[in-house]
């Protein structure tokens, strides 16, 4: 087997609660016109690994804790093979970073892992996603099957089951379609669960006062912990 990979061992930004190996695998069914990673997503400059080779890069892990990203790992053709391998060196956690587009690799990857912990993007409401993502035509069945198997697992496995959502604020975004995206949000009974709005790396589209009254509004009327830019900031004093 041949694959293509870019592997981090000392990873401190990726995974929710530890440092982390990385793995970055090419491909996604997306094409979000603010991806940074899109080199990694069009397999630009990654390396090259046969499966032996790849298998004994990540064992060189130091943590116990591993991330995948990239791109988008779950329509990576491999991912189900790299999960099992690594669930085969009995990890502290594995890390999913998704779009939520793959519900069945999702609920298998829940079902698989001993500690699973996910991280998954909400990019806009369901009604309007299409408008930045024109090519995914049945986004909203997807991201709606992949939701209620994270909701299945955390009411049937594990409600301290770590857990983000993910809203990049891109100029598309305003007050009403977050309003509309946290009512959703809202019916997750998980104990540690956080929204983290994120500015467009490494810009701003969205004025810094602007945001701070968006999550001002958002946490009156929600019972959501959310961050900005994954720090509780200054704002949960003025609330």
């Amino acid at each position: 087997m041949f694959l293509s990979a870019s592997i981090e061992h000392i990873d401190s930004v990726n995974h929710l609660s530890n440092i982390s190996t990385t793995i970055y695998l090419p491909g996604c069914s997306l094409r979000c016109p603010y991806c940074f990673n899109m080199d990694i997503v069009n397999n630009k400059d990654l390396k090259a690994y046969t499966w032996d080779s790849f298998t004994n890069e990540v064992q060189k892990n130091i943590s116990g804790h591993f991330v995948l990203t990239g791109g988008e790992a779950t329509y990576n053709q491999n991912f189900e093979t790299i999960v099992t391998f690594i669930n085969k060196l009995r990890p502290k956690s594995i890390q999913l970073n998704t779009n939520m587009l793959q519900p069945d690799k999702l609920s298998w990857f829940l079902k698989s892992t001993k500690n699973p912990i996910v991280a998954f993007d909400f990019k806009s409401t369901l009604s309007t996603y299409s408008q930045m993502n024109p090519i995914v035509t049945d986004f909203q069945k997807r991201f709606i099957d992949s939701f209620f198997a994270l909701k299945d697992y955390i009411e049937n496995v594990n409600e301290y089951f770590l857990l983000q959502c993910r809203t990049t604020l891109y100029r598309g975004i305003n007050l009403n379609k977050l309003t509309e995206m946290a009512e959703m949000l809202n019916v997750v009974n998980c104990k540690n669960f956080t929204w983290n709005l994120q500015d467009i790396y490494p810009d701003k589209e969205i004025d810094l006062d602007v945001v701070k009254d968006w999550i001002i509004t958002l946490k009156k009327n929600f019972h959501l912990h959310l961050l900005y830019n994954e720090e509780e900031t200054s704002i949960d004093n003025q609330v």
